[in-house]
């Protein structure tokens, strides 16, 4: 197995000699930035394949950036005022999942929303 248990591997670049063709056209591909793994070639071969296999697996995180509360509201009441419900009820869905705000403002929110979409019956049987 290839792990940092088992290796003296430090982050140091491989030393490449330019006279070998091979090793000159990996300096050349790769800027120096290469390093050399010793042993015999197929187990170095298994190993490296189990650390793609284990990279595969791995779940993919993509960093989500939060929003602004400010810019959440400007682009609800932008969204009223073109009366865009998909938009507004999208802001006030993103403010609802990251706990922006209390209940009694989300409700204000709501009433506004319906109010400005002249939802009327939607307003009356508003359960809060």
């Amino acid at each position: 197995m290839l792990a940092p248990t088992y290796s003296t591997f430090r982050g140091q670049r491989a030393q490449l000699n330019p006279q070998d063709p091979i090793e000159l056209a990996i300096y050349e591909f790769t800027g120096g930035a290469a390093v050399k793994l010793c042993g015999q070639a197929t187990d170095v071969w298994e190993a490296l394949e189990q650390m793609r296999r284990v990279s595969e697996r791995r779940v993919k995180r993509v960093a989500d950036i939060p929003r602004p509360t400010g810019r959440v509201l400007r682009d609800f009441y932008m969204a009223l005022q073109a009366g865009d419900r998909i938009a507004a009820e999208n802001s006030l869905q993103y403010l609802v999942d990251q706990h922006r705000l209390d209940a009694l403002n989300l409700l204000f929110l709501r009433v506004q929303l319906l109010a400005e979409l002249e939802q009327w019956n939607e307003l009356l049987t508003l359960r809060n």
